[in-house]
């Protein structure tokens, strides 16, 4: 796709949460938890802009909050497309993560890091339909629905996907039709993901599945 997107961390694969995945604590997450390697294998990889834009809001950690630690907002006209993405747990921001500043592609914006009391260095990456002030920077959608959830955020791995295969992407023609097609293929795979789980609970129910089957695949796949 050219210089239109990069990925924030270069040859990510998902261990964390993915987008809309339930958590532990029954919340659903609202972005992608990036990884590559286990463990702190991530700590100190460089994590960069993943398309132009402009920093709305830098976040340094104060060493004892627990959330999002060190990071950043960007805001991004694709196309007919507006977008703000957050790039938290930084190990480290760098300087060209200032408010006002334009940032590329590919442009490095901090490390990868665990900041925010982190078990495991990781990138918490989000792609956010609203910004400021409606969602402000420290905003949390864990405790949205998964409608209101597909209102305000988009799937960071079907927004890749989907634009990947718009004609001309890289010369940065990306409309509106791409803008559906990722919320039509992200609600009907967390549909799709719903009716699974609804049918295993149906078994658990009827004594067919050892009961708590669904919450230990749950947990395995966290």
């Amino acid at each position: 796709m050219g210089a239109l997107v990069a990925a924030p961390l270069s040859g990510w694969n998902v261990r964390g949460y993915s987008y809309a995945e339930r958590q532990a604590d029954g919340q659903l997450h609202p972005g992608a938890d990036l990884n590559v390697g286990a463990g702190d294998d991530d700590l100190g990889l460089p994590v960069v802009s993943f398309a132009a834009g402009t920093v709305v809001h830098r976040g340094e950690w104060d060493g004892a909050t627990y959330g999002y630690g060190n990071y950043g907002l960007i805001e991004h006209s694709i196309g007919s497309v507006r977008l703000w993405s957050l790039y938290a747990h930084l190990d480290e921001l760098d300087a060209a993560l200032q408010v006002g500043a334009e940032v590329q592609a590919g442009q490095r914006i901090g490390a990868c890091g665990k900041s925010g009391w982190q078990e495991w260095a990781h990138l918490h990456f989000e792609l956010r339909y609203l910004g400021p002030p409606e969602m402000p920077p420290w905003y949390w959608g864990g405790r949205l629905t998964a409608e209101q959830l597909s209102e305000r955020y988009a799937d960071p791995y079907t927004l890749v996907n989907v634009w990947g295969e718009v004609p001309d992407a890289a010369a940065g023609m990306v409309d509106e039709a791409a803008h559906t097609a990722l919320r039509e293929d992200r609600e009907f795979n967390w549909r799709l993901k719903q009716i699974f789980e609804h049918e295993l609970r149906t078994l658990e129910l009827k004594r067919r599945l050892k009961r708590g089957t669904v919450a230990g695949l749950i947990a395995s796949a966290s």
